[in-house]
């Protein structure tokens, strides 16, 4: 087995391990392509690829038939120039790339970040090309790692759960977290999540690398900025992103993107749908999730689980 064909086998077994999105290799004479196709909330699909040549490999994130706008694509494109070398291609109305281009050995010593942290950046950044409609621009919050957030200062302790149309919001508070507890939130470091529902309060329960176990309460009529609500397809997932705060400053010191398995994804999604087909009281959704606590300390919750997924 030649030097590339070896590193395309390995990306596609880490791709898949770590986004389950069904990336596949293919062979173009020398080259070697691993590849993806996805589906963004609107619909459109959005292609990732990794181009695998005898020295150097190309990161490709691509959409076709897309109307986008100059200007805010060439703003996501410097912001993520911040952090790697990044190009941009494209016809308006037929095609639009970004890329990153790097040198085989320099791949092949940062695979697990690239796979983990450069692409998912580049993701994120083309499904916000994609979605994005000029009159909703100050709609659109965006969470920096060290800006600090009036609203997470003194914050209690604990999780927030989210649902928009762009995915799951995690937010974590924590009052001046380790080192070693802001560690567990990195990317690459073992996650777990489990779901369980009690008394139509979904429970997603959430351990990051080896601290304890997190839980939230949630129901769908709390998501003010959930407009679409779609079961996910064959091997697709809900994309998580992870913001944890410091309460005592307000400062967000980590964020991280996780892709759920298509299992749990789609059981949430269920329990989400049903819950949007009952009439909705805070009061009573209150009470109930006060009596749930009361009775069902989390180790009970976890053992109700109706749906887990894990990432070694």
């Amino acid at each position: 087995m030649n030097r590339q064909k070896e590193l395309a086998v390995k990306v596609m077994e880490l791709v898949n391990e770590f986004t389950h999105w069904n990336f596949q290799m293919m062979q173009e004479g020398s080259i070697y392509l691993v590849g993806t196709t996805l589906c963004s909330q609107k619909g459109q699909e959005m292609n990732v690829c990794y181009k695998i040549e005898d020295e150097k490999v190309q990161l490709n994130v691509f959409v076709s038939d897309v109307e986008y706008d100059d200007d805010f694509v060439h703003k996501k494109v410097k912001e993520l120039a911040q952090k790697f070398a990044v190009g941009v291609a494209g016809v308006n109305g037929w095609m639009l790339t970004l890329e990153n281009v790097m040198p085989l050995q320099f791949f092949e010593s940062n695979m697990h970040v690239i796979v983990m942290e450069r692409m998912t950046d580049m993701l994120e950044a083309m499904t916000e090309i994609v979605n994005y409609d000029g009159e909703e621009k100050e709609m659109v919050e965006c969470y920096t790692v060290g800006d600090v957030y009036q609203e997470a200062v003194n914050h209690q302790e604990g999780i927030l759960f989210d649902i928009d149309d762009c995915g799951i919001n995690l937010h974590v508070y924590m009052r001046k977290p380790t080192t070693h507890e802001i560690e567990q939130f990195a990317s690459g470091n073992p996650f777990e999540m489990k779901l369980a529902q009690l008394r139509n309060v979904i429970f997603p329960m959430f351990k990051f690398g080896d601290m304890s176990w997190m839980d939230a309460p949630y129901n769908v009529h709390l998501s003010r900025n959930l407009n679409r609500l779609e079961m996910p397809a064959d091997g697709q997932g809900l994309a998580m992103t992870v913001h944890l705060y410091d309460t005592q400053t307000g400062r967000l010191l980590h964020n991280r993107l996780l892709s759920l398995s298509t299992e749990i994804s789609r059981k949430l999604v269920k329990m989400a749908m049903e819950q949007k087909e009952k009439p909705f009281d805070r009061q009573d959704y209150l009470g109930n999730v006060r009596s749930i606590y009361a009775a069902y300390p989390t180790k009970k919750l976890l053992g109700m689980a109706l749906c887990s997924y894990r990432v070694r």
